[in-house]
C-alpha cells in the first residue's frame, strides 16, 4: 500500500516538477519574472486552471491553443515526462523520500535548461533549492559538516580557485558544495569525475572549441551516482 502511495506521489510530483521546470527556465531565458500566470506563447490570452495540468491540459487542447488555435510545443509535455520518468527511477534505485526526490530533479531540471541554454543560472533558483534541500535533511548536514568540514574545504579548494581564474562557474562549485553536504564529500569527489570525464570527452567530440556548461554534466553524474553508488 505504501509502494503505491509512492507511486502516485511521484508521478503527480514529477509530473509538477517538470511543468514547473520548463516555465522557469523558459522565463529565464526570456529574461521575464519567475512570478505570474501563465500565457499563451502566442496570442499572450492567460491560461486557465485546466490548461496547466500536466499532460492532461494539453491533451484535452488537442496541442492547439484554446484561444488562438496556434499549436503548443511538445517541450513542456517532454519535460513533465522525462523528470516523472527519473524520479521513479531513481526512487526504485535508492528508495530516497519522494520529496526529496521530486525536488532534486526539478531542481536540477532548472539549472540544466538554465546553464544548458545561456551558461548561467539564476541565483535565486540556485540557492533556494540548496537552502531547501539542506533543510530537508538537516541532520545529515550537521553531521557532515561536523565530521568532514576540512575534506569538504580541500575539494571546494581547488575549484574556488578555478572558479576565480573564470575557467569554472561559480554556481559549479555550489552546486558541489550542495552535493557534499547532502550526500558527502567522497560521493561528491565520485560525481565531480564522472562529470569532468563526461564534459572532456563531450568537448574532444565536439567541432567547435567553444565552452560548454557544466552544469548539466553535473545534473546527470549526481543522479547516476545516487542510483548506483549509494
Amino acid at each position: 500500500m505504501n509502494n503505491i502511495l509512492n507511486l502516485i506521489i511521484l508521478t503527480v510530483g514529477g509530473l509538477a516538477g517538470g511543468s514547473f521546470a520548463t516555465c522557469m527556465v523558459t522565463r529565464y531565458v526570456h529574461h521575464q519574472s519567475p512570478w505570474g500566470r501563465s500565457a499563451c506563447e502566442h496570442c499572450h490570452h492567460q491560461l486557465t486552471w485546466w490548461q496547466l495540468i500536466p499532460v492532461v491540459g494539453v491533451l484535452i487542447q488537442r496541442r492547439r491553443c484554446a484561444w488562438c488555435r496556434q499549436p503548443i510545443s511538445w517541450q513542456s509535455t517532454g519535460s513533465e515526462l522525462a523528470c516523472t520518468g527519473i524520479i521513479l527511477a531513481e526512487w526504485w534505485c535508492t528508495k530516497l523520500p519522494p520529496v526529496h526526490l521530486i525536488i532534486l530533479v526539478t531542481w536540477l531540471a532548472i539549472l540544466t535548461g538554465e546553464d544548458a541554454a545561456t551558461q548561467t543560472v539564476c541565483p535565486g533558483m540556485l540557492w533556494g533549492g540548496t537552502l531547501l534541500l539542506g533543510t530537508l535533511t538537516l541532520p545529515v548536514v550537521l553531521t557532515t559538516v561536523r565530521l568532514h568540514l576540512s575534506f569538504i574545504l580541500l575539494l571546494l579548494g581547488p575549484l574556488l580557485v578555478l572558479a576565480w581564474r573564470r575557467q569554472l562557474g561559480s554556481a559549479d562549485v555550489v552546486l558541489t558544495g550542495a552535493v557534499a553536504l547532502l550526500y558527502g564529500p567522497r560521493f561528491a569527489c565520485a560525481v565531480l569525475f564522472g562529470a569532468a570525464g563526461a564534459a572532456l570527452l563531450a568537448f574532444l567530440l565536439r567541432r567547435s572549441r567553444h565552452s560548454l556548461p557544466f552544469i548539466p554534466f553535473l545534473a546527470g553524474a549526481l543522479l547516476i551516482g545516487l542510483a548506483v553508488l549509494r
